[in-house]
């Protein structure tokens, strides 16, 4: 293609694409590489380019790649941005985009460009786009996405044929199995650590309280009781965040209270395991900021056993990562709910294997339904049916008819049982309009955080205390910097009580979102803070210093590991106990020995108010009791998957806020991202 042309091409394609950029659909520098690309390969023609720019974008959206026919409905279903040139605030009727006629015409067209080789044949790999045929049509992939998923589909086809080394599997496991797991309603516990305990992968997928980690601390126990004294096991455990890895190491160490029954040793085995460590995937594959890992394919990680929780949280990319740093011989154990939001990043890895794995089934040839493991009794609800039904009814194996159900048990008209537990476990605060909750519904929101985090029949009054109230009482006493505020196990019980409620909600901006909230219920705690009591007494004036107030929360949003912090962490300000003068305020959070560490204030990473966060990054936590603000519009992002993570964040109690049929609306709405991981594992 001549210098000229070329820059015809380059400019009738920008001309083509254009609405779709006013439109916020295509990114300029979508439209620019692929005009570049364009020279080398000789293409010219606009509306093949076209559809080449909508494959380089899929990957920002979530999706390997894009089936054209099936590209203007799936916009149809993404959340809307506002079109250039119009107000933050101001409505715009966007009009319609301008895609070919045919989109059937527009993807085989497509597909026989000069830049797309397809998948099954041998053409040239150095070509920069993919065709690949998939369940009910054909995705054009980036030749990257699609290296991606071929590297992580023949990871996982390879350690399926990878046998244990001999004697890697303790000869009395069924002995010990019964042991731990002796009563019939241990029976997928005892698959699910059977399952791990002889092969090289394990893929054990459930809701909340199903019971992966309590069979994971199982499994442990029993690999580690037959352990070589001279060689010990080195286990490595992880997530895809620091408040996962937080949260999985806490599940861990609550696991092992009952472990010691029937297992020899128990002692030196607690030891062992409350010794384990979880941290980030990154930190495991030693994942550098250029993209390069310090593990690899030719530098494995140094481990015996590896354990990823959360792994509906692991993208393509960071899977082929964490897959080709195993050693081939190590057991891979995979932890997630499949039904949960999938990863930020490209892909929906754990959704794919478990769809496909439970779908085919074993077989007499290596296949992933064959280490597959799916939980399906709850235990974390069961002082909370109405939650436990509410999960039960919104999974991927759900009928559509089982939204009416769901949405019954949101509104108070159906229970789990035919006698409610006493005290409503799930509550409506009704709708809301988008400028923002009324008073009194704000009221509500904020209320957990203060005198009562709203437990329904806690074990002990301590359980149910809002952490407001018990930093007041510190404040009404003593003032700002007494002795017992300034303790470590006064701020753990703090922090502890800050856990114990969250409100979530849909949207970051907007007067329902987690910006304009954050700011009202923080207003409603400073003034609970500094009010009077029934006495008429009023705690001294609330101490500020740099902008940050005496028991605020900070939510952590970058990892910061110079000082320790990981994205997802959340602190108060608080005394700091080792400050010169005593009268220095700093950040504290949670450490994993169950005490605190403290972050300067002049040291604290970027970060945001934690009263309220979105679903999103509620991802791998837990609350007694959650408070669910939904949007007051149809939203491409309110989808079932999204209602769901909301839901079994609550262990004990879900309060909810929205309108009815905007809620049936977000029920019938799924994601699906487009992938072809299924396919190449076949």
């Amino acid at each position: 293609m001549s210098g000229s042309s070329s820059d015809e091409v380059q400019v009738a394609l920008k001309g083509r694409a254009q609405p779709f950029v006013d439109a916020r659909v295509l990114d300029e520098t979508d439209v620019n590489i692929i005009a570049f690309a364009a020279r080398r390969f000789g293409e010219s023609d606009i509306e093949r380019l076209l559809g080449l720019c909508f494959a380089l974008r899929a990957p920002r959206q979530g999706h390997a790649g894009v089936d054209l026919e099936r590209l203007p409905e799936q916009l149809a279903a993404e959340p809307k941005r506002p079109v250039r040139g119009a107000g933050a605030a101001v409505e715009v009727e966007a009009a319609p985009l301008p895609f070919p006629a045919s989109s059937r015409d527009w993807l085989l067209h497509t597909l026989t460009s000069t830049m797309v080789s397809r998948w099954a044949t041998a053409d040239d790999a150095s070509l920069p786009f993919v065709a690949q045929e998939v369940e009910g049509g054909t995705l054009l992939l980036t030749r990257r996405m699609f290296v991606e998923q071929t590297r992580v589909a023949d990871a996982l086809l390879e350690r399926l044929k990878t046998p244990l080394v001999d004697g890697a599997i303790p000869a009395t496991l069924e002995d010990d199995l019964m042991g731990m797991l002796p009563e019939d309603s241990d029976k997928e516990a005892r698959d699910a650590v059977r399952r791990a305990a002889t092969n090289t992968l394990a893929i054990v997928t459930g809701g909340p309280g199903t019971g992966k980690t309590f069979s994971l601390t199982r499994l442990l126990a029993v690999l580690l009781r037959h352990e070589d004294p001279s060689r010990p096991l080195v286990i490595e455990l992880a997530a895809p965040t620091g408040k996962a890895a937080v949260r999985m190491g806490a599940a861990i160490n609550e696991g092992l209270v009952k472990m010691g029954a029937g297992l020899a040793g128990a002692e030196r085995l607690n030891q062992r395991l409350r010794a384990l460590s979880p941290r980030t995937v990154h930190k495991l594959i030693g994942l550098r900021p250029d993209g390069t890992c310090a593990h690899d394919k030719t530098r494995l990680i140094a481990a015996d056993v590896i354990v990823i929780d959360e792994v509906s949280m692991v993208d393509l990319s960071l899977m082929r990562r964490l897959l080709e740093a195993v050693p081939p011989t190590a057991r891979l154990i995979l932890l997630g709910d499949r039904d949960q939001l999938a990863s930020v990043e490209a892909g929906s890895v754990l959704a794919d294997l478990v769809r496909d794995a439970l779908r085919r089934g074993a077989g007499p040839e290596p296949r992933l339904g064959s280490v597959v493991h799916r939980f399906t009794m709850n235990h974390r609800f069961a002082t909370a049916p109405d939650i436990a039904l509410l999960a039960s009814s919104l999974h991927g194996d759900a009928a559509d008819g089982d939204v009416d159900l769901a949405v019954k048990v949101f509104q108070g008209e159906t229970h789990a049982r035919d006698e409610p537990f006493p005290g409503a476990r799930v509550s409506s605060l009704g709708s809301a309009p988008e400028k923002g909750p009324s008073e009194a519904q704000l009221k509500t929101l904020t209320a957990p955080y203060l005198d009562s985090i709203g437990v329904l029949a806690p074990k002990s009054p301590a359980e149910d205390k809002g952490y407001a109230s018990m930093l007041k009482g510190h404040l009404k006493a003593n003032g700002d910097f007494d002795d017992e505020l300034r303790q470590r196990p006064v701020q753990a019980a703090l922090l502890a009580a800050f856990e114990g409620y969250r409100v979530l909600a849909v949207h970051r901006r907007g007067g329902l979102g987690v910006e304009s909230l954050n700011e009202a219920v923080a207003k409603g705690v400073r003034a609970y803070l500094q009010e009077a009591d029934a006495s008429g007494r009023k705690p001294r004036r609330l101490r500020f210093q740099a902008g940050f107030w005496l028991g605020a929360p900070v939510l952590v949003t970058v990892n910061a590991y110079d000082v320790g912090l990981r994205n997802g962490d959340v602190g108060l300000v608080l005394p700091d106990p080792s400050g010169p003068t005593g009268n220095e305020l700093s950040v504290a959070f949670p450490s994993g020995d169950g005490s605190v560490k403290h972050v300067g204030l002049d040291r604290l990473p970027a970060h945001e108010g934690a009263f309220v966060m979105t679903v999103h990054k509620a991802q791998g936590s837990q609350f007694k009791h959650v408070a669910l603000v939904l949007a007051a519009r149809e939203s491409p992002i309110q989808t079932r998957e999204l209602i769901y993570t909301g839901v079994t964040r609550a262990s004990n109690r879900l309060t909810w806020m929205g309108e009815k049929e905007l809620l049936r609306l977000a029920l019938n709405r799924r994601i699906a991202r487009a992938s072809g991981l299924a396919e190449l594992l076949r």
